[in-house]
Order: C-alpha cells, then structure tokens, then sequence
C-alpha cells in the first residue's frame, strides 16, 4: 500500500511538471504568432537614400519626399494589401500627388492593377522585392504605411488608421 501512495504521488507530480512544460511551450508559440505592430521603418528613424522611378517615369530620391508625405507600401499577393488599398486611396483624396507615394512591390506584369488603382491619386513606384526603395524604407511586411516628417524622418508608422489620424 505505502508504494501505491508513492506510486500515484509521483505520478501527480510529474504530470503536473509535463502541465507546467506544456504551457510554457504553447505561450512561446503564441508569441511567435503575434503579428508585427508594423512592417515599415519606425518612427523617429531617418528614411535611407533611394532612387526610383515612378510610373509615369518621373525620378524620384529621397530629397524628393515633402514633409507629411503619406507612403503605402502594397504586393499583390498580400490580401491585407487589396483590402488596404482602397482606403489608402481614400487617405490620399484631397491631398496634392507629390504628398502621396505609393510603391507596388513585385513584377510589372504582377502589379498592374494595383498599380493602375493607385496612380490617379499618387505618386506610383513599382519596385522589385528587394530594391533599394524597400530597403530605404526597412520595410518587413505588407501592407506597410508612414508619415514622413519635414527632415525625411518617418512621424508615424503602422497600420493605416495610426498614420491618417496623424495627418488630420
């Protein structure tokens, strides 16, 4: 009897140090699933020197940004993207089209359509993945969005409702 009662003791109390290990390990996933608070540059960080080429085939650097420019980053593949996309057009009504950039990343033939939507009200980049437009930006994911400030520096960064509420 005495090693019955062992016998159960130690079985408890290794099921609960499997509980315990179990736990943890579903709250390191769970971290890991979290998605990014943004995908592009943080605020504060100064935007890295580019040179692009817009759609129209006007050459745009980083000299080229006005402050309170508005930037949306889009791929076609990204469904957040095509959700975004309207809405971003929407941000950028109103605005002059040198205070808009929009930058398509992926193959010209690939971003046709987003691109075509976005020209009307904005100034239209597409880049391959990679280019040094994304890079000057650090972009990390899509759809990415910023605010640029008066010395090039990025005032605001995230989702799109984070960088409009910022320019009312």
């Amino acid at each position: 009897m005495p090693y019955l009662i062992a016998a159960v003791a130690i079985l408890g109390v290794l099921t609960l140090f499997n509980l315990f290990l179990l736990y943890g390990v579903i709250r390191r996933l769970g971290a890991q699933n979290q998605p990014r608070s943004a995908g592009i540059a943080e605020a504060g960080s100064v935007v890295g020197a580019f040179a692009a080429t817009t759609t129209d085939g006007v050459d745009l650097t980083t000299s080229d940004l006005q402050p309170d420019t508005l930037v949306g980053f889009f791929t076609p593949s990204c469904s957040a993207c095509t959700e975004e996309l309207p809405r971003f057009v929407d941000a950028a009504a109103g605005r002059a089209q040198d205070r808009v950039l929009a930058v398509v990343v992926g193959t010209e033939t690939d971003t046709i359509e987003q691109a075509r939507a976005l020209s009307p009200k904005a100034r239209v980049v597409v880049a391959p993945l990679g280019a040094g437009i994304v890079k000057a930006f650090d972009v990390q994911g899509y759809p990415s969005f910023a605010l640029i400030g008066a010395a090039g520096e990025v005032k605001v960064s995230g989702g799109l409702n984070a960088v409009t509420q910022a320019i009312r």
